[in-house]
Parts: structure tokens; C-alpha cells; sequence
């Protein structure tokens, strides 16, 4: 017969690691902005967030009413019609927190097992699986090199540069 108690016990040991592993990833992302606003005066920010897109049609075409199709292309698509599929991804966001309502800027994909590693980060379609805190570091640190993200960050610094001038 089966053990559900070990089971269950074992359910009760993953939740503490899991927790130990979000914080962690949380320190990380808290050392990664404690730097960040240190080399750029409290200019740029990094969190994680959601970023919510609205994709393709969900037509199924079994069972398409030509009105309904019509009024997508129409503009005639009232609220409570779901013709289009909402994708809830977690991304890596970019923002200055010194500039009111600032640019939120998607940097990279986000995503975690529920148990906090591993984490993977996508960019360029490039994915980097992260099993710990080092391998988590050194991924953010590479983001960090690539130019498209440098351009990001002189995007968003850029209101107060020309406040100054």
C-alpha cells in the first residue's frame, strides 16, 4: 500500500525549499537593482512582472459565426467576446522609478518551476536555464552585457539627461 503520510511529508519538506528558493532569487534581483541604482543614481529599476499580449484569433472553425468573425476586423468586438487569446507571460522589465508613469520595458522572458529553480530567462531566443543562485547571477550579468539592453537603459535614462541640458 501506499505511504501518503511520507508523501505528504515530503510535500510539507518541498515548500520549505521552495521558499528558501524564492528568496533567494529575491535577493538577487534586490542586489542586482541596489547596484543598478548605485551606477545610475536611482535611474533604473528591474522587476518582475507581467507582460499581457493579445495573440491570434481563437476562431474555431467548426463553429464560426461570420458575424462575430466580421466584427473582429470591424473594430466591433464588444468586451465580453474572447476572440483573442490574452497570453500572461512573466518577463524581466526595465523601468526609471525617478520618472513619473516611466516606460516599462520588457527585457527578457521569465519563468520559474514552482519550487523557485530552476528559472529560465529568454532573450533573442536564446534560453538560459538557471538550476541556482550563481547560475541566476551570472545569466542576469550577461543580460547585462548585451547592447540591446544597454540601449534600453540609455532609453529610459534618457528624459533626465535632457532635463539637464
Amino acid at each position: 500500500m501506499i505511504n501518503f503520510i511520507e508523501a505528504f511529508n515530503q510535500g510539507q519538506e518541498a515548500v520549505v525549499i521552495a521558499e528558501e528558493n524564492n528568496l533567494e532569487i529575491r535577493l538577487v534581483f534586490d542586489e542586482l537593482n541596489n547596484q543598478l541604482s548605485n551606477a545610475t543614481k536611482g535611474q533604473i529599476k528591474i522587476r518582475i512582472g507581467l507582460s499581457i499580449k493579445l495573440s491570434k484569433p481563437k476562431i474555431d472553425n467548426a463553429s464560426l459565426d461570420v458575424a462575430k468573425f466580421n466584427n473582429i476586423f470591424s473594430n466591433k468586438v464588444t468586451t465580453n467576446e474572447s476572440f483573442f487569446k490574452e497570453e500572461n507571460d512573466e518577463s524581466i522589465i526595465a523601468y526609471n522609478p525617478s520618472v513619473e508613469n516611466s516606460k516599462k520595458i520588457e527585457i527578457a522572458k521569465w519563468s520559474k518551476d514552482n519550487k523557485g529553480y530552476p528559472c529560465k530567462i529568454t532573450r533573442d531566443y536564446r534560453q538560459h536555464y538557471c538550476e541556482d543562485k550563481i547560475a541566476l547571477e551570472n545569466t542576469l550579468a550577461d543580460m547585462l552585457k548585451d547592447p540591446s539592453v544597454g540601449k534600453i537603459f540609455q532609453e529610459l535614462m534618457q528624459p533626465l539627461e535632457n532635463k539637464a541640458a
